[in-house]
């Protein structure tokens, strides 16, 4: 019973972030987002290639793996984990000043050079956050506006629902999405 109290412990300390694709990911924009691998313990010797690669750079980068039987790992990361799961550090949201000073360095001439900053209203539901994450990044948006009240924050429900492509944009939170707009403006 110790080892489920410590899992409890830390789940509720960190981000559980399930997936091959969403850890991958992250792994790829930022290897320091992630605490602690979790596996599942397998009785046949196969290992998908997604795995394997997080395997081989948790290894390299000196990060905490733990095997953990079926029982403990679908209690700890659920059905849907495709055997592997991972505790990463919060989220860092941008300043709206960070946005802009990332967008002054173009071209106002040349409009391939022009930074889109998508502005996000009042998305509730972290699924639909991360499909538009997802899109926006399939897109070229690198700079996400969100609100910090009746909007969907970035949690593990959204990094795998962006398949972990909000590594690769900068979120900002905003009281007011009109005051926003008007600074950018």
């Amino acid at each position: 019973m110790k080892h489920f109290n410590k899992i409890d412990k830390l789940s509720s300390q960190s981000n559980l972030v399930i997936g091959s694709n969403a850890i991958c990911e992250i792994m790829n924009s930022d290897i320091s987002l992630i605490k602690k691998v979790i596996k599942l313990e397998s009785n046949k010797n196969y290992i998908s290639q997604r795995q394997q690669i997080i395997l081989d750079k948790t290894g390299k980068m000196s990060i905490p793996t733990q095997t953990l039987a079926k029982k403990e790992f679908i209690r700890l990361a659920g059905n849907k984990a495709q055997g592997i799961a991972a505790y990463i550090k919060e989220y860092k949201y941008y300043q709206l000043e960070d946005l802009i000073n990332k967008n002054k360095k173009f071209q106002p001439n040349l409009n391939k050079s022009v930074k889109v900053i998508l502005a996000l209203d009042s998305i509730t539901d972290p699924h639909n956050l991360g499909a538009i994450i997802r899109s926006a990044v399939a897109f070229g948006v690198e700079n996400i506006i969100i609100t910090k009240h009746k909007s969907a924050q970035v949690t593990p429900s959204v990094w795998k629902a962006s398949a972990g492509q909000v590594s690769k944009v900068r979120i900002a939170k905003v009281s007011s999405l009109t005051n926003a707009l008007k600074i950018l403006k």
